[in-house]
């Protein structure tokens, strides 16, 4: 009877023991088999959703930043119309020229010589407008002319002058009137019967005057009239060249 007894309380106390023991591993947070279980019927979340990413529409009437220009950054410059310029006048050259007529004695210095002939060379320079300078240097000789039985004539004039020729029509074209001065050392010769021959020189100072016309920018006839010291005057005309 009291083994009996002795095994009764072994087994209760074993049954206590246990329970005390299960009682301790269902407490939460001690127990992995306590966690919820997920309901097989419902569908699993997924663990890692991608969520769709939204574009925001730009608003048209919201201005937008302007790129700031680095200082450093050279900016192209707009192209100029190659029509547009204007090309640029070209500036007048001096030149040079020749010049080749006739001369024909005026007043008392016809009565000793004749018609005779001339050769020059000039410089044209561009003096403003249609203003020009001719510088030229000039060499005539005049035709011999005889007093029957008393005395033979011949002369010669080496000089230059300067001119101002204003054109009418165009710069250096058509037709233009001329004045100037003229220095000339001038040469009579004379061969008499009764004195033999001599000669008499002097260097006078005159002025003339005149005009012309060119037919292109290269030729042109001009006229002029020369009167210096007491009896030397004389006519030109001349076909002049310039280069």
């Amino acid at each position: 009877m009291q083994f009996s007894n002795i095994c009764a309380a072994l087994v209760l106390a074993a049954a206590g023991s246990a329970a005390l023991v299960a009682d301790e591993e269902s407490k939460p947070g001690d127990c992995i088999s306590c966690e919820p279980q997920p309901d097989p019927q419902q569908p699993r979340p997924n663990s890692n959703p991608q969520q769709p990413r939204s574009n925001p529409q730009p608003n048209p009437n919201q201005q937008q930043p302007r790129p700031q220009a680095s200082p450093n950054t050279q900016q192209p410059r707009p192209q100029q119309n190659s029509q547009q310029r204007r090309p640029a006048p070209k500036k007048e050259q001096m030149k040079l020229g020749i010049s080749i007529g006739g001369v024909a004695p005026v007043d008392t210095f016809a009565d000793a010589v004749q018609t005779g002939f001339g050769l020059g060379g000039f410089l044209d320079m561009p003096l403003g407008g249609q203003l020009y300078g001719v510088a030229t240097v000039q060499y005539n000789v005049f035709g011999e002319k005889e007093i029957p039985g008393i005395v033979t004539t011949t002369a010669t004039t080496v000089g230059g002058t300067f001119d101002l020729n204003l054109y009418f029509e165009g710069a250096r074209t058509g037709l233009y009137g001329l004045a100037g001065v003229g220095y000339y050392n001038c040469t009579a010769e004379m061969d008499s019967k009764l004195l033999g021959k001599y000669s008499h020189s002097e260097s006078v100072l005159g002025f003339e005057v005149g005009g012309g016309y060119y037919l292109n920018k290269n030729f042109a006839v001009e006229a002029k009239y020369f009167a210096g010291g007491d009896a030397w005057a004389w006519a030109q005309i001349s076909v002049n060249l310039r280069f």
